[in-house]
């Protein structure tokens, strides 16, 4: 009987730490309003979580989420904007594109950009991604590529510029190696040797031609 009291007595304990364990780990009330803004901005507007996210008692917190709201307008009309702005004005277009991208990156990643906005975002994105590239500023063309990625998700626009990035990176790397190659070829001393190397690098140029156009072809991108 005393086995059964104790083992009683031990059952109680566990259960007593058990509901103690599931009240500690209960969500606060600020953690409760985050959740219902969060789900309110995915799945109706981003704009309807700040009724929510306003009865957080945390005032730091308070401010970091009202503050998502302002970030997602600010993007919103950064992209908004290039409506007005002139297709000849690319200075200013690709402002505003990464204006937006910005924004939307400090969002928190558990906040979701309507379809409407990653779709605009992302066509827009990538004709300045293709300007970039066109103005052969390759490095500054990948980095805002990647993060319209990662903002937007892709769309046909970002696809067909990425085929193009990947044609680019073809060309520049085998360019770095052919220079270099003729580089070293210039500094041999020896004359025969030289020219037979400078041949070398010459054969080595049509071989990366070759297979540039038939990464350019593969993609169904125009080699510049």
């Amino acid at each position: 009987m005393k086995k059964l009291t104790k083992f009683g007595i031990i059952i109680a304990a566990a259960i007593t730490a058990l509901v103690v364990s599931c009240a500690s780990t209960e969500s606060s009330p600020d953690d409760q309003a985050i959740e219902r803004g969060i789900s309110i901005w995915n799945n109706r507007d981003p704009e309807a979580a700040e009724a929510y996210w306003k009865e957080i008692a945390d005032a730091t917190k308070q401010k970091t989420w009202l503050g998502y709201v302002t970030k997602y307008n600010e993007g919103v009309k950064a992209l908004d904007s290039t409506d007005e702005i002139k297709s000849t004005q690319e200075a200013k277009l690709l402002a505003a594109c990464n204006k937006a991208l910005d924004n939307f990156t400090a969002l928190d990643e558990r906040l979701e950009l309507p379809e409407d906005v990653c779709e605009k975002g992302a066509t827009l994105t990538a004709a300045r991604v293709d300007k970039l590239l066109a103005a052969e500023k390759p490095a500054q063309a990948k980095k805002m590529y990647n993060s319209a990625l990662k903002v937007y998700g892709s769309n046909d626009a970002l696809a067909d510029v990425g085929k193009e990035m990947d044609v680019v990176n073809v060309i520049l790397s085998k360019q770095s190696a052919l220079n270099a190659q003729v580089d070293k070829a210039l500094k041999n001393e020896n004359f025969d040797e030289k020219i037979s190397a400078v041949d070398s690098a010459i054969a080595n140029y049509r071989s990366a031609e070759t297979e540039i156009n038939g990464v350019a072809a593969k993609n169904e991108v125009d080699k510049r």
